[in-house]
């Protein structure tokens, strides 16, 4: 994009293929090691997995993340401030056309998106490789190991077909004590198995039907419709 935007051809090369000194003129991507050795303020515990980072030191610009992800991230982050990059669809961005680049005064400039999964369900942004250029984490990323379930995730533990008297209309029934139980069991476990997963997603089945139990109403008016009766259930699972 920098070429496209100036004609400013620039090479890419590793640390060991060249000498650098105060007056080389770098861009460094990455967690490198002239990074390490300089005098930027970055905090890889801060920046979380897709957070970016930007500093200019003199003739030396600094673009990282704590995880690749972030570091592509903080390279958008450096074209949007230098070219005026816009990503509008994966195969749609706009950059200005220029002369010449102003570089910007980054000044340890650090930002994690206040949002950490940023992850439609449609087209080609679905997909995390493509959506990268709009900042957007993919839907497939969930399946990730920060997830242990998610999704209809309910159906992968009972089913109105391996358990009928659970469920009502298609759903669970939010009310049933024992399938209550038999959920927050299965869910006990299996973390064990998937140490490295920190959001467990109990989703209910992809319907508009629920059950309709004299339970599950009664707990619809208490609890302020269905909404409320299954925030009331994943607080028991809980």
């Amino acid at each position: 994009y920098i070429f496209e935007s100036s004609k400013c051809n620039l090479p890419i090369v590793s640390e060991g293929a060249i000498t650098i000194d105060e007056h080389s003129k770098i861009l460094s991507v990455g967690q490198t090691n002239l990074l390490k050795q300089s005098n930027a303020d970055i905090s890889y515990a801060l920046l979380g997995d897709d957070g970016t980072f930007v500093d200019v030191d003199g003739y030396k610009v600094f673009i990282a993340g704590a995880k690749p992800v972030g570091t592509v991230y903080a390279v958008y982050e450096f074209l949007e401030e230098v070219i005026g990059f816009e990503a509008y669809a994966v195969d749609e961005v706009y950059f200005d056309k220029m002369d010449s680049i102003k570089l910007v005064d980054f000044n340890n400039y650090t930002s994690i998106p206040a949002i950490q999964y940023r992850s439609p369900t449609y087209g080609d942004i679905k997909d995390p490789n493509e959506a990268k250029v709009l900042r957007l984490t993919g839907y497939n990323s969930l399946y990730g190991a920060d997830w242990g379930v998610q999704v209809h995730s309910i159906e992968w533990i009972v089913t109105p077909e391996t358990h009928p008297q659970w469920h009502g209309n298609g759903q669970l029934c939010f009310s049933n004590q024992e399938a209550m139980d038999y959920i927050a069991n299965a869910i006990i476990n299996k973390i064990p198995s998937m140490p490295n997963s920190r959001f467990w997603e109990l989703g209910t089945a992809d319907t508009q039907q629920y059950c309709t139990c004299d339970n599950c109403k009664a707990a619809a008016a208490t609890y302020g419709g269905q909404a409320g009766q299954y925030v009331r259930w994943l607080n028991y699972i809980a």
